[in-house]
């Protein structure tokens, strides 16, 4: 996924593949991963605080999300 993936592109992937993560990659540069705990976690508490547009949010870029994993 691309750091710019709306949210909800990436949440339709993991589950149309039921697969648990996948990776951001910009470029050959792989910028972390995000998991679907991580995802929905985030996601509640963007509704939770009644936060506008969640369909265009981007998918997490390291400037804006915590980072749940990276290679070394």
């Amino acid at each position: 996924m691309a750091p710019t993936q709306p949210l909800l592109d990436v949440l339709q992937l993991l589950e149309g593949r039921d697969i648990n993560q996948v990776p951001v990659v910009a470029g050959d540069r792989l910028l972390g991963m995000i998991t679907r705990d991580h995802l929905l976690r985030v996601l509640a508490l963007k509704l939770e605080l009644d936060m506008p547009g969640i369909r265009e949010l981007p998918a997490p870029g390291l400037s804006q999300w915590p980072r749940v994993s990276s290679t070394p």
